[in-house]
């Protein structure tokens, strides 16, 4: 999963990982700040990414419902 998050590719998972992968994210962020470690660079990165994929993904499946 560590792997998965440092190199994802948006593009490939299915909205379902992608949702996983940011809950995952999200739990790894909060255990860092819990141990009192720094929060890489990298996660915050993927995180966003993770977000903004998410929510594209969700706005074209609403925009293409409409046209059925």
């Amino acid at each position: 999963m560590l792997e998965q998050l440092k190199n994802l590719d948006v593009n490939r998972p299915a909205l379902e990982e992608l949702v996983f992968l940011s809950a995952q994210a999200k739990l790894l962020r909060a255990e860092f700040e819990a141990e009192a470690v720094d929060v890489p660079e990298w996660l915050d990165t993927r995180s966003r990414e993770l977000k903004r994929e998410i929510r594209t993904r969700q706005a074209d499946q609403r925009d293409s419902g409409k046209l059925k």
